[in-house]
C-alpha cells in the first residue's frame, strides 16, 4: 500500500512538472525567439534567448549548446580585434571590427576601433589618390600632341604627305608673328598684308618678295622656297623646344605638388599612429614615386635641353672665331667690345641665328624653373638624383649664358666656356648615374602599384564603404 502511494505521488510530481513546463508561456516564447535568432545567426540574441531558456529549463541541451557556440564565436572575434589593435594593424582592425559588428551590431568597442582606424585609412586613401593623379600626368606627357606630331620621319617619309603639310601650316600660322618680328620685317607703306600666306608672295620690305615658307625656314635655320625634309626636321625641333619643354615642366610641377600633398596627408595619418607599418610603407612608396617622376621627366626634357646646349657650344665656337677675326682685322680702330658687338650682329643675321639665340634663352629659363622644382622635391623627398640634378641645371645655365654673352677678355671668355662645358659633362654623368634606368622604371612602377594595393586593399575599401554610416 505504501509503495503504491509513493508511486502515485512521484507520478503526480512528474506530471505536474510537465504541465508546468507546457503551460509556461515565457519559456515557450524564449525557445521560439532562440530558434529565430539561430536561423538569423544573430549571436547576441542567441546568447540572450539561450540564457532566458536556461532560466526556466537549466538542463536544456539545445540552449546550452547554442549559448556555448555563440559565446565562443563572439569571444573569438573580440580576441582577434584586440590582437589587431595591439599590433596597430589597421587593415586587420577594420576587418575584425567589421566581423564583430556582423555578430554584434551594437558592440561599442568594435565601433570605436573601426572609427579610429578608418580615420587613418581616409588619409591613406587620399594620399593614394594623389599618387594616382601624379601617375595620370605621365600619360599626359607621353601622349601629348605636342610631342606626337602625327607622322614618322623614316624611309616612308614624303614632304607632300597631307599630315606633313598640315603640320607646317599649323606651326606657321601659330608663330607667324614671331617669324616676322625676329627678322625685323614690316609691310610696305599702305599695305595691310602684314603676314604672308604660307605659299603666296607678299611684299614685306622694299621690293623683296618673300613667301611664308621663306620667312619661316629662314628663322628655323635655312631659307627655302618649298617644304623639304630639313624644314620639317627644323620645325619639329622648334615645336618640341618652344612648346613641349614648357608643357612638360608644367606637368612636372603639378606632379610634384601631388606628391607633396600625398606626403602631407601621410603626416596627418602619422600623427594618429606613428607606429603603423602601413604609413612607413606608403612613405617609402611616395619617395619611390618621386624618384620615378624625376627620372622620367629628366630623360624627356633634358634630352631637348642637351641638344640645345650642343648647338650653343657650336654657336659659341663660331661667334668667338668671328670676334677674333674682326678684332684682328680692325684692331687699330676697334675695341674688343666693338668687335664682339659686330660679331654678334653678324651671327644674328645668318639664317636661324635669331632662332638659336632665342632657343638658348628659353633653355636657360627652363633650367631655372627645373632647378627650382628639383629643390622643392629635395626638401620633401629622399631622391638620390636631386643634388646632381641641381648641379647639372646650374652648369648648363652657365654654359648657355657664356655661349652668347662675352665675359672679360677673349682668353678668359673661352676659358670660362671650357670650364662650364666640362662641369656640364661631369655633373650630367653623375646625374644620369643616379636616375632610375629606363628599362627598370616599368618594374618599379609595377612594384609600387602592388604595394599600394596591399596598403589599402579592395577588402579594406569595401569595409569602409559598408560601414560608412557609423564611421
Amino acid at each position: 500500500m505504501k509503495a503504491m502511494k509513493k508511486y502515485l505521488l512521484s507520478t503526480i510530481f512528474v506530471v505536474s512538472l510537465v504541465l508546468i513546463s507546457c503551460s509556461n508561456p515565457e519559456l515557450e516564447e524564449a525557445k521560439k525567439n532562440l530558434e529565430i535568432a539561430k536561423a538569423n545567426s544573430n549571436h547576441p540574441e542567441i546568447i540572450l534567448y539561450a540564457e532566458r531558456v536556461l532560466e526556466f529549463d537549466p538542463k536544456n541541451v539545445a540552449a546550452t549548446s547554442a549559448l556555448k557556440d555563440s559565446s565562443r564565436i563572439i569571444e573569438g572575434a573580440k580576441k582577434n580585434l584586440e590582437i589587431a589593435k595591439a599590433n596597430r594593424n589597421h587593415p586587420e582592425i577594420m576587418f575584425y571590427a567589421d566581423k564583430l559588428l556582423d555578430l554584434d551590431s551594437d558592440n561599442i568597442a568594435a565601433i570605436a576601433a573601426l572609427r579610429d582606424s578608418a580615420r587613418i585609412y581616409e588619409y591613406l586613401m587620399k594620399a593614394l589618390e594623389m599618387l594616382s593623379k601624379a601617375d595620370a600626368n605621365f600619360d599626359r606627357i607621353s601622349n601629348s600632341t605636342i610631342y606626337n606630331i602625327g607622322f614618322d620621319i623614316d624611309d616612308t617619309f614624303v614632304v607632300d604627305n597631307p599630315d606633313v603639310i598640315d603640320f607646317i601650316e599649323r606651326t606657321y600660322n601659330e608663330n607667324v608673328q614671331l617669324f616676322i618680328d625676329s627678322q625685323y620685317l614690316s609691310p610696305p607703306s599702305g599695305d595691310d598684308r602684314f603676314y604672308p600666306k604660307l605659299y603666296e608672295d607678299s611684299k614685306l620690305s622694299k621690293d623683296e618678295k618673300q613667301t611664308g615658307i621663306m620667312v619661316m625656314s629662314k628663322y628655323l635655320g635655312e631659307e627655302t622656297k618649298v617644304i623639304n625634309k630639313k624644314l620639317v626636321l627644323n620645325t619639329i625641333k622648334f615645336i618640341r623646344d618652344i612648346k613641349f619643354a614648357p608643357y612638360a615642366i608644367e606637368i612636372l610641377r603639378e606632379q610634384a605638388n601631388y606628391l607633396v600633398e600625398a606626403k602631407s596627408l601621410l603626416k596627418k595619418a602619422e600623427r594618429l599612429d606613428n607606429r603603423f607599418m602601413g604609413i612607413m610603407e606608403l612613405e617609402e612608396t611616395i619617395n619611390k614615386k618621386a624618384a620615378i617622376l624625376t627620372s622620367v621627366f629628366s630623360y624627356q626634357v633634358l634630352n631637348i635641353l642637351q641638344n640645345n646646349l650642343g648647338e650653343a657650344a657650336e654657336y659659341f665656337d663660331v661667334l668667338i672665331s668671328n670676334v677674333r677675326s674682326k678684332y684682328s682685322q680692325y684692331s687699330s680702330f676697334m675695341s674688343i667690345n666693338q668687335a664682339y658687338a659686330f660679331g654678334k650682329i653678324e651671327m644674328m643675321g645668318k639664317d636661324g641665328g635669331f632662332s638659336k639665340v632665342a632657343a638658348f634663352k628659353r633653355s636657360s629659363t627652363s633650367l631655372s624653373v627645373i632647378q627650382s622644382i628639383y629643390k622643392d622635391l629635395g626638401d620633401e623627398f629622399e631622391i638620390d638624383s636631386i643634388e646632381p640634378g641641381i648641379k647639372t641645371c646650374k652648369s648648363m645655365m652657365r654654359a648657355f649664358e657664356l655661349s652668347t654673352d662675352a665675359e672679360g677678355s677673349l682668353v678668359n671668355w673661352e676659358s670660362e666656356m671650357t670650364k662650364a662645358m666640362s662641369s656640364v659633362n661631369q655633373n650630367l654623368t653623375e646625374f644620369i648615374q643616379e636616375l632610375i634606368p629606363l628599362e627598370k622604371i616599368a618594374k618599379f612602377t609595377s612594384d609600387i602599384d602592388e604595394t599600394s594595393k596591399e596598403i589599402v586593399s579592395d577588402q579594406t575599401r569595401e569595409i569602409y564603404q559598408k560601414r560608412i554610416d557609423i564611421i
